[in-house]
C-alpha cells in the first residue's frame, strides 16, 4: 500500500500549474471571501435586465423517474420523495444525487407547453430560490451551476409566454440566473479542467447571450477555442476517453450551436461556428463507432448505459443542427474496421461479431478523474447481445466499490503479479500509472490483428512489459498475451461474462450461453488452470448484478497465455495452432 505522500506527490506531479494554482485561489475565495462575494451580488437584485428570448429545438437528455407535483425524484437508481419543501442539501443523499437534484436536467423533460408543466416546474424552482441563499450549499458548486444556469435559460426560453404573464417569478428568475451566473465567474473551474471547465464556459456563452452581456460572452468564447483544441482529439474522440462523457460533451457542442445560430455572428465567431459544426460531425461519427449493435455504449473509463442519453435521440437532435454527415466505416473485404488511433479505440466487425478493444492512454494526464485500468481491454457481441464486458462504472464515492470497479480486475485484461496499471486512490485521483501504450493495426484479406505493449514501473521491485495481440478472423478471435519481467510472479487473465451468460464448464472450454447463441472460450488445458469467479456488472448507477469472471492462469514454466474465443470447439487450423505457438 503506498503511503500517504507518494499518492499525493504522484498525483500532483502531473497537475499543470494552473489546476495547483486555481485550487489555492478558489479555496481562498470560498473559506475567506464568499460572503463578500454573496453580498456583492445580492446587491443586484433590484437591476432591470434586459434578456434575449430564443427559440431552441428540444434537446435530449438522459430520462428521469421525476414527478414534481409530488416532489418525487429518482437519481442514480434511488427515489426519494420529499414532503413539502424540497431538501436540497440532504445529508443522507450522495453528492452526486443532490448535483442531479441541482442539475434541473429533468426540467427538459416537460413535453408539452402546458399550464401543468409551467405550475409544477416555476414551484420547484421558486423554492430552489428561496431555499438557496448565494453561495450555501452544494447547488452553488460551479459544476451543478453550470449546468443549471443553461437549463434555466432553456426553460425560460420554452415557457417565455407563461412567464411574462406571471411578473413576480418573470423577476424573480431572471435576477436568480444572472446572479447565478456572476457567482459563477469567481469560480471558474480551472482546478478541474476537462470536462468541468467545458461546462463553464458553455454557462458563460449561453448567459452572455441571453443577457447581452458581452463580458460573458467573450470570457466564453475565449475558453471555448483553447478547450475545443485541447479537449476534442484528431479523431474526434473527448479526450477522457469514456463513451458516456464523450456523448455529454457532443451534446455541450450542440446546444452551443444552438446559441450560436440565435445570435448575430462577427467573422470571428462565424469561424468558431464553422468550427463547432465539424467537429460535432466528426465527435458524431466518433460516437456511432463506440456503440455495440444492441444502440448503448461500451462501458470503458466512467460510462454508464443508464446514465447516457441514447444514440437516437443525440443523432435526430444533431440531424436537427448540422448538415454535415458523418462518413462510414471503412469495409476490408467481409470485415469492417475502423481505428480510432489518437483515443486509442479499433472496432472490429463482421456480419454478426463486433470487439470493441481499448489501446489508449488512461484518461487525460493531468484529469485523469474518469480513467480506469482497462488499458488492452476489449468488449465482445454477437449480434445484439453482449457476451464479454467491462464491469462499469461502479459509484463515484472513495468506496471499495469504486476502487474495485477501476481496477483491472474489473476488466478484460491480464495482470502480473496483482499490479494495477495505475496507484486510484480517493474517488477521482491517479498516482503513479504505466507508459503510453505503443499499439499497432495489421490488416489483411481475411484478418485483422490488433497488437499493443506498454511497460509498468508501477511496483519497482517487478517492473515489466506487457504485450497483448488480439487477432480476428470473421467468426472467432486468438487473444494473446506474455509478459517481460525480471522474476516470477504469478499472471492471470480475466474474462468477464454478460450476466445473462450461462456457463458449462468442459475439458479446456468453458462453454458461454445466452439465448440461442453460444461462444466457446478455448485454451491449452496442460499448460493453463482456469477457474469460475463471481465478478460484478454495474450498466447504470445503483444497479449491481451478480456476474462470472473467467480466470486463465498459466503454469510457473509459461510466461504467456492464449486463448480463442468461437462459435465452435471445431476451430479453425490457424487457432488450433495458435493455441500451441503462436507468439507476438
Amino acid at each position: 500500500m503506498r503511503s500517504r505522500l507518494d499518492l499525493y506527490l504522484n498525483t500532483i506531479r502531473y497537475l499543470k500549474a494552473v489546476q495547483v494554482w486555481s485550487r489555492i485561489t478558489l479555496y481562498v475565495k470560498k473559506i475567506l471571501l464568499n460572503k463578500i462575494i454573496a453580498s456583492k451580488i445580492n446587491k443586484q437584485s433590484n437591476t432591470d435586465f434586459f434578456t434575449q428570448v430564443f427559440s431552441f429545438i428540444d434537446k435530449p437528455t438522459a430520462h428521469r423517474q421525476v414527478n414534481l407535483k409530488i416532489n418525487s425524484f429518482t437519481f442514480l437508481n434511488q427515489p426519494i420523495q420529499f414532503d413539502t419543501h424540497i431538501e436540497w442539501n440532504k445529508k443522507a443523499c450522495s453528492k452526486l444525487w443532490l448535483y442531479n437534484l441541482h442539475y434541473f436536467n429533468y426540467l427538459l423533460q416537460q413535453d408539452n407547453q402546458t399550464e401543468g408543466d409551467y405550475s409544477e416546474a416555476k414551484n420547484v424552482i421558486e423554492d430552489w430560490i428561496n431555499s438557496n441563499p448565494i453561495g450555501y450549499g452544494i447547488g452553488w458548486e460551479p459544476y451543478p451551476l453550470s449546468l443549471r444556469i443553461v437549463n434555466w435559460i432553456y426553460f425560460y426560453c420554452k415557457f417565455e409566454d407563461s412567464i411574462h404573464h406571471d411578473e413576480p417569478f418573470h423577476s424573480q428568475v431572471i435576477q436568480s440566473i444572472y446572479q447565478q451566473c456572476h457567482y459563477l465567474t469567481y469560480f471558474i473551474e480551472y482546478n478541474i479542467l476537462a470536462n468541468h471547465l467545458f461546462s463553464n464556459l458553455k454557462a458563460l456563452i449561453w448567459a452572455g447571450a441571453f443577457y447581452n452581456n458581452e463580458k460573458w460572452l467573450k470570457r466564453g468564447i475565449f475558453l471555448l477555442k483553447h478547450e475545443l483544441a485541447e479537449q476534442v482529439l484528431l479523431d474526434g474522440g473527448h479526450y477522457e476517453r469514456s463513451p458516456m462523457y464523450h456523448g455529454y460533451f457532443l451534446i455541450d457542442l450542440l446546444d452551443l450551436i444552438q446559441i450560436f445560430q440565435s445570435t448575430s455572428l462577427g467573422n470571428d465567431e462565424l469561424q468558431l461556428y464553422s468550427k463547432l459544426k465539424q467537429t460535432s460531425a466528426t465527435m458524431m461519427q466518433w460516437l456511432e463507432t463506440m456503440i455495440h449493435p444492441d444502440g448503448k455504449i461500451a462501458l470503458f473509463g466512467d460510462s454508464s448505459i443508464g446514465e447516457c442519453v441514447p444514440l437516437k435521440q443525440i443523432k435526430d437532435y444533431f440531424n436537427k443542427l448540422i448538415d454535415i454527415k458523418p462518413s462510414a466505416m471503412v469495409q476490408n473485404q467481409t470485415l469492417q474496421v475502423r481505428a480510432l488511433p489518437e483515443s486509442g479505440y479499433f472496432v472490429f466487425q463482421s456480419p454478426n461479431h463486433t470487439i470493441i478493444i481499448d489501446g489508449g492512454e488512461l484518461g487525460v494526464r493531468y484529469q485523469p478523474g474518469h480513467a480506469h485500468c482497462d488499458m488492452f481491454s476489449f468488449e465482445y457481441s454477437i449480434g445484439k447481445n453482449r457476451f464479454i464486458v467491462d464491469s462499469g462504472i461502479g459509484e463515484y464515492l472513495p468506496s471499495t466499490l469504486r476502487n474495485q470497479a477501476r481496477s483491472v480486475y474489473s476488466h478484460n485484461v491480464s495482470i502480473l503479479g496483482r499490479i494495477e496499471q495505475a496507484d486510484f486512490w480517493g474517488a477521482f485521483r491517479m498516482g503513479r500509472r504505466i507508459s503510453s501504450p505503443k499499439v499497432r493495426i495489421a490488416y489483411h484479406p481475411d484478418r485483422i490483428i490488433f497488437e499493443g505493449d506498454y511497460h509498468s514501473k508501477i511496483n519497482r521491485k517487478l517492473p515489466h512489459t506487457y504485450y497483448r495481440s488480439i487477432e480476428f478472423n470473421k467468426t472467432q478471435f486468438v487473444v494473446t498475451d506474455r509478459f517481460e519481467v525480471i522474476g516470477n510472479a504469478p499472471i492471470e487473465s480475466l474474462i468477464h461474462l454478460h450476466p445473462l451468460c450461462g456457463v458449462v464448464t468442459g475439458s479446456g472450454t468453458y462453454k458461454i450461453i445466452q439465448g440461442e447463441t453460444e461462444i466457446y472460450i478455448i485454451f491449452d488445458q496442460f499448460n493453463i488452470q482456469s477457474e469460475l469467479r463471481e465478478w460484478f456488472y454495474i450498466p447504470s448507477y445503483g444497479e449491481k448484478v451478480d456476474s462470472k469472471m473467467i480466470v486463465l492462469k498459466p503454469n510457473n514454466s509459461h510466461d504467456q497465455i492464449i486463448y480463442v474465443v468461437s462459435q465452435s470447439t471445431d476451430s479453425s487450423v490457424e487457432a488450433q495452432i495458435a493455441l500451441s505457438s503462436k507468439s507476438i
